[in-house]
């Protein structure tokens, strides 16, 4: 009954009619995979038409969109869609940005699909930052303009998606980020919380290894000198992620960085979150570790 309910809500089973139709074709090149893909990505960018009230009634990019994520994520088509993935994530960041609900959520749908097909369900992927925009030079622009977008709630669903595919990449050593980082930026200064985490987590992509140290010094002298709270949760969401997903080259070094801003960030801080938020980085495995080593040592 689950099962029949899902079908029906989801395009009424047309997806699964289209992908029965392709996976029937005969010919070892599937040009009907082609043809089919081409002509849904078609209706999928149809512009949205309103009606005389206001509301949006014809749709046919909401079935497009499930159409094209039920070939993505159909076993039987895996390797042969294998070509069309790098249109098909152009296409669903394209689609944060539509003013029609339905055809955002279709998109984030098929982002999701798309992203769990490249990562697998980890956090972190095995793909690095310069090898995917180079494998898929379509995607970066369109991350690029959503990231610029909107920063009230109507922006949210454009950021966070954008976000969370750039903190899925591994760094890669002198990839140019000089396009994305300010962008990123900008996202840990945001009045959402969730969106300062992904930014956050999205900024450790972008930092050099052997460039931690001074990132690190950077973010938190920048924090210090901001009286804006968001600002400076940002920055140290930004401190932590490092210190989670990078480490450092010596963990002593990233000791005497926290003892120099201890006393603006947790004595003579008035806002508990921070004050919290910057105990946290000393919870780090490796900080720890160091503690547990010198044990007679204080801040």
């Amino acid at each position: 009954m689950g099962r029949s309910n899902l079908i029906t809500r989801r395009s009424a089973g047309l997806p699964s009619l289209i992908v029965g139709i392709v996976i029937a074709d005969p010919h070892p090149d599937r040009p009907l995979l082609r043809s089919t893909f081409e002509k849904l990505e078609e209706f999928a960018r149809l512009p949205a038409v309103l009606s005389t009230d206001g509301t949006k009634v014809n749709l046919p990019q909401v079935h497009a969109l499930n159409c094209l994520k039920s070939m993505f994520t159909d076993s039987r088509l895996s390797s042969s869609s294998q070509e069309f993935l790098g249109r098909g994530l152009e296409l669903s960041v394209s689609c944060f940005a539509s003013e029609v609900w339905a055809i955002r959520n279709c998109g984030i749908m098929l982002f999701t699909a798309l992203v769990n097909r490249l990562f697998g369900k980890r956090m972190t992927g095995t793909i690095g930052i310069k090898d995917f925009f180079e494998r898929y030079p379509e995607v970066a622009s369109v991350l690029l303009r959503n990231l610029n977008g909107e920063s009230g709630v109507e922006g949210v669903e454009q950021l966070y998606p954008a976000l969370s595919l750039i903190a899925r990449l591994e760094p890669s050593e002198g990839f140019d980020v000089s396009g994305i980082e300010p962008a990123v930026m900008r996202c840990l200064s945001s009045r959402f919380w969730k969106i300062r985490e992904m930014a956050a987590r999205s900024y450790s992509t972008l930092v050099s290894a052997r460039h931690i140290i001074e990132v690190i010094d950077q973010l938190l002298r920048d924090a210090e000198e901001s009286q804006k709270q968001n600002f400076v949760h940002g920055r140290l969401c930004a401190v932590k992620a490092l210190l989670d997903r990078r480490g450092a080259q010596s963990h002593e070094e990233v000791l005497g960085v926290l003892g120099r801003y201890w006393e603006s960030m947790v004595p003579s801080n008035s806002c508990a979150v921070i004050r919290a938020s910057f105990l946290s980085l000393l919870n780090n495995n490796n900080i720890q570790r160091l503690f547990k080593t010198r044990p007679n040592d204080r801040m």
